[in-house]
């Protein structure tokens, strides 16, 4: 029996502190913050950016997610990362970033925040070597898609076989002499 379906002869929560110990949407952050007067603490939250900056601007006496731990469950970049990184002291695990490999660098050194499963677009062009470092920020699971790469044929043929790593609509630029066959291998 959910609490707040209880009649209020028998339980009243119109006063009462609540700790919501599961991920809570916006939509779940209001409906919980309509049931009391009391403070709602957030201990996760999963929701868009857009959604997630909306609770953050609930008064925090009100709904407080400043220690959760957040889940983005939309493609964000790195200024959202960061704004995220002052909403919350919690971990922030991203689902989906677009960003180039410098910033996607920064990212991943933030020990607060989470690539491991992350679906990657990589905005800039990189090497073979830069795409397997990328690649291993999102070691769990998810998809690392280039935009543009530049390297060797069989650096890129090495690339094109890692099932983690799309060059399927990249730019290819292969930087030494290429045969019909590795370019349609390639290709």
């Amino acid at each position: 029996t959910d609490i707040n379906k209880l009649e209020t002869t028998e339980v009243s929560m119109a006063a009462a502190t609540v700790t919501v110990t599961d991920p809570a949407s916006l939509s779940d952050a209001n409906a919980i913050n309509l049931m009391t007067e009391g403070k709602v603490t957030l201990n996760s939250v999963a929701d868009n950016y857009s959604n997630i900056q909306s609770i953050k601007s609930i008064n925090d006496s009100q709904v407080d997610m400043g220690a959760a731990a957040v889940r983005v469950i939309n493609n964000i970049t790195k200024s959202e990362v960061d704004d995220l990184l002052t909403d919350t002291t919690g971990k922030i695990t991203v689902d989906s970033i677009t960003e180039d490999k410098s910033d996607l660098s920064t990212i991943n050194d933030n020990t607060n925040v989470i690539l491991s499963t992350a679906n990657i677009t990589v905005e800039d062009n990189v090497s073979r070597s830069e795409a397997d470092v990328i690649d291993g920020y999102s070691n769990t699971s998810g998809i690392v898609t280039l935009r543009s790469i530049t390297d060797t044929v069989d650096n890129i043929t090495s690339v094109n076989q890692n099932g983690n790593i799309s060059i399927a609509s990249a730019a290819v630029t292969v930087t030494n002499p290429a045969t019909l066959a590795n370019a349609n291998s390639i290709n």
